[in-house]
């Protein structure tokens, strides 16, 4: 039973790890992302896909503070906007 435990403890705190870098990157990081994002997904500098603008622009201002999700919308943006 002890070993169930302590491989309990160890998922757990792998998974508060994680977490935490995430609040961590997300500090330092995502301001300078979500800068570039938005200036690239702008629906004025995408006059010919301007819907799919406005949705990832709105999209990565609801995300402004997570990093981890403002990096999947940077993938996304680079499949669908830039190279269509």
């Amino acid at each position: 039973m002890n070993i169930w435990n302590r491989l309990i403890e160890l998922f757990n705190s792998s998974t508060s790890n994680h977490e935490e870098m995430n609040i961590v990157d997300s500090i330092a990081k995502s301001k300078i992302l979500y800068k570039k994002l938005i200036s690239i997904t702008h629906p004025d500098r995408n006059p010919t896909q301007e819907e799919l603008a406005k949705v990832l622009s709105e999209r990565i201002n609801a995300n402004r503070y997570n990093y981890r999700e403002l990096k999947n919308i940077e993938q996304e943006v680079y499949k669908k906007l830039l190279k269509p």
